[in-house]
């Protein structure tokens, strides 16, 4: 089994090196950038199975980044964990909505980030034997159509004015049959790679939120901005 390879994206060379250090020791290969254009140099270097992204960087943030990683059709199934010290809800909510996988705030649990890793790197797995299955199937639907395609030339090609000759009949019922029997594959493995490709599509929408709101570190921060506004009402109201 091939070993998991993690990109740790923070401009903080010493938090980047620490959570690189950690997931080290814990059998991952693991690269490390400060930036946009060092995160693009490790992708086009091969396969990441996973990205850690700090949400505060100089010039593009991790918003951005982010975003511009969602909307890349190569590399926007690759599972993102937000990290930073951040942890109003708003960021949390903006980072769902782009397309974060989860969240984690610093300073991080050890404990928790080795679970969040291990969870996205599962679904991650599960995503690319489903999309595996789904180029398969693909092809098939390919091969199939091409057979399709030869059947009905070959129906097309019979003299009509043999059509009824007794001995030419067989030949065309069978080819007739081919026809039918193609066609009906076809149709059934279309089915199939659309039901398989929006289950791909659910899969990934569920990553993104529900591995997120059903922890209970996401109550933790709900609870703590719930505090946070209630102290605010509280200051702002009569003396």
């Amino acid at each position: 089994m091939a070993v998991s390879k993690l990109l740790v994206v923070d401009d903080d060379r010493d938090m980047s090196q620490m959570i690189a250090q950690f997931l080290g020791n814990n059998g991952f290969i693991v690269y490390t950038a400060a930036s946009a254009r060092e995160i693009q140099k490790i992708l086009d270097r091969g396969r990441i199975d996973l990205i850690l992204l700090d949400v505060m960087m100089p010039r593009l943030d991790g918003y951005g980044t982010l975003r511009a990683l969602k909307a890349d059709e190569d590399l926007c199934f690759i599972p993102v964990i937000m990290i930073s010290a951040i942890d109003e809800l708003s960021s949390v909510a903006r980072c769902i909505t782009i397309g974060a996988h989860d969240y984690l705030p610093k300073p991080f649990n050890a404990t928790l980030l080795r679970a969040r890793v291990g969870a996205c790197l599962r679904e991650k797995a599960r995503h690319d034997q489903e999309l595996k299955l789904y180029q398969d199937l693909l092809q098939s639907q390919q091969c199939l159509e091409r057979e399709l395609s030869r059947a009905q030339h070959s129906l097309g090609s019979i003299d009509p004015a043999l059509r009824d000759d007794p001995r030419v009949a067989p030949l065309f019922e069978a080819f007739t049959s081919m026809a039918g029997a193609v066609q009906q594959r076809e149709t059934d493995l279309r089915l199939t790679m659309q039901d398989l490709e929006i289950k791909i599509n659910r899969t990934a929408v569920k990553a993104q939120v529900g591995s997120i709101v059903s922890d209970p570190s996401f109550s933790a921060l709900s609870e703590r901005a719930r505090a946070m506004r209630e102290r605010r009402q509280r200051r702002g109201g009569p003396k």
